[in-house]
């Protein structure tokens, strides 16, 4: 249950990346939506293997998951990939 609520909250937050903060990134909503996913599910596991909350606290692993889908947007758009010349 944990991990569905991890990717419905990192497409949730890659969407509204999107929306709020539109740019012209080559991969798109799509990539934004696989960033999202990804950052969301990290600070889920990392949360859990640091004892941060257990599975009752709904309401905090919301929370850190919606940062970590933050952390991964925010530094995807401060170092975008591209060629280093």
């Amino acid at each position: 249950m944990q991990i569905i609520l991890s990717l419905v909250i990192g497409v949730s937050v890659g969407t509204a990346a999107r929306l709020i903060a539109p740019s012209k990134d080559p991969g798109g909503l799509f990539l934004l939506i696989l960033l999202g996913i990804a950052g969301s599910v990290v600070a889920t596991f990392l949360s859990r293997a640091f004892n941060v909350y257990s599975i009752d606290h709904i309401g905090l692993g919301v929370l850190t998951s919606f940062l970590g889908s933050g952390a991964v947007i925010s530094s995807y758009r401060c170092f975008p990939a591209g060629p280093l010349v």
